[in-house]
């Protein structure tokens, strides 16, 4: 509660709301400490969703309208993508992409200061063969890394990113904005893998595991790691655009992720309870990645294991539900 305000009902004069256009769903978010609305786009569009309505969410998957009614759920695949999990994009097409991105921040906001020669300056540039090293040491999703750089960093051109080699804004906090250098990138990217993630975040020992998704203040990585209850979703908006600009490969085959139905969920060496379990999550709805759920012990199923060195192990089937996509 420390970080929380309270506002009186008669000082609310407007809310936050969902809308839908050209296929993608938005989140206009209202401020009412500066009474204005910031947009971002946060994914695909829900199919029980209209254009010209609005929507409301307090989790960013379950709908309401309007009038208050339940309309539908759908959960946002980045958003509940696991950060334990590898993209089929390359380093060459990563870098691609950036310096595509780069030149149209330059076209589109000709006379904003903060993205004069983006495709110059950016901290970013050249960044593709780091993130994929980094993804195959340390088993995190470049395009994970490369959206949380974009969204912390303003596209490598914050004055953090600039002056300090810090993408990510590590060791800066609300109450302690505090200019963390870093030698090089590379010290920064590591420096998250090591001291952030696989350390504290993502395994399920962790100080602050709440599962290995970017998520919410429900479950995931933002439960602990922003005091912005949006950080998870407005990450999974620029992964969401970061595949649609690179060719839509990762929406188009998604991983198989399901959610526990239950808290405790068990994960465990052979698909019987013959055995002590390797670990379990805390929580209802943290997410998980399906290997296999066809096997002969079925509802047993083969999942991916957030034990380094991430192998697999089984959980039962009936205490995980299907991710509802839109």
């Amino acid at each position: 509660m420390a970080n929380s305000k309270l506002l009186p009902s008669q000082t609310v004069t407007n809310q936050s709301y969902y809308y839908v256009k050209n296929g993608s769903i938005y989140h206009n978010l209202y401020s009412h400490s500066g009474k204005k609305f910031e947009v971002y786009e946060a994914g695909k569009a829900p199919g029980f969703m209209e254009e010209g309505k609005k929507y409301y969410s307090t989790d960013s998957a379950n709908f309401t309208s309007e009038s208050g009614k339940f309309v539908g759920t759908a959960h946002q695949y980045f958003q509940y993508l696991p950060l334990l999990s590898k993209t089929s994009y390359t380093a060459e097409e990563i870098d691609v992409y950036i310096m595509k991105k780069l030149q149209q921040l330059e076209k589109d906001y000709p006379n904003n200061p903060d993205y004069k020669n983006a495709s110059q300056r950016s901290k970013l540039i050249g960044i593709g063969t780091l993130l994929k090293q980094m993804e195959s040491t340390y088993h995190v999703n470049a395009l994970h890394v490369l959206g949380i750089s974009q969204n912390e960093s303003t596209y490598g051109l914050s004055d953090h990113a600039q002056k300090n080699n810090n993408l990510f804004g590590l060791y800066v906090s609300d109450t302690n904005p505090a200019n963390k250098q870093f030698s090089s990138i590379e010290a920064n990217v590591k420096e998250l893998m090591t001291a952030f993630l696989t350390k504290n975040y993502l395994p399920p020992k962790g100080a602050y595991a709440n599962g290995t998704n970017l998520g919410n203040k429900a479950v995931g990585v933002n439960v602990k790691y922003a005091s912005d209850p949006y950080w998870g979703s407005k990450i999974a908006g620029h992964m969401y655009r970061i595949d649609r600009e690179m060719g839509g490969h990762e929406l188009a085959n998604p991983k198989d992720i399901r959610i526990a139905n239950t808290k405790s969920l068990k994960f465990r060496l052979d698909p019987s309870t013959n055995q002590d379990y390797a670990y379990h999550y805390k929580n209802i709805g943290m997410p998980l990645t399906v290997i296999d759920d066809q096997i002969a012990e079925a509802p047993w199923m083969i999942v991916q294991s957030d034990i380094a060195p991430h192998g697999v192990l089984y959980t039962h089937g009936d205490f995980v539900d299907k991710l509802q996509l839109p």
